[in-house]
This record gives C-alpha cells, structure tokens and sequence, in this order.
C-alpha cells in the first residue's frame, strides 16, 4: 500500500488515507549487476539469474514464466 500513498482516488473513487508518520520506503541505493545478486537471499535448492540489467534495458520488456516457473 505504501506505493499508493501518493495517489488522491483510487479507481473507484476512494481517498486514500496517508501514511503513519516515520512509515515510509527509504531510498534504494543503486547496484550493480553483481552487487545486486549477492544482496539477494534465498532458499536453498533455488537461484537468481540476471536476465537484463542497464544499459540494455532501456524500455519495458516482456517476459513469460512456463508451468516450472521459468522464465
């Protein structure tokens, strides 16, 4: 919800009520690559894999996961 905080109405006309104070997404820093996927923790028999990173990606991409949840 907090992605929505700035927003007046939501489509069906609801206004939305603000954030509690001190609640609030700090600023991501800005990684890497390589420093991106050592910051990611998961389980184990599982793994990250870079599929795109800058400067390739410069406009939204389409992606598509199969049944086994590949992408």
């Amino acid at each position: 919800m907090a992605a929505q905080a700035g927003d007046e109405k939501d489509p069906q006309g609801t206004v939305q009520t603000p954030l509690p104070d001190g609640l609030g997404v700090p600023p991501a820093p800005v990684l890497t690559p390589e420093q991106a996927l050592r910051s990611f923790v998961v389980a184990d028999g599982l793994r990250v894999e870079l599929v795109a990173a800058e400067p390739l990606v410069e406009d939204p991409v389409q992606i598509a996961f199969d049944e086994r949840g590949r992408l």
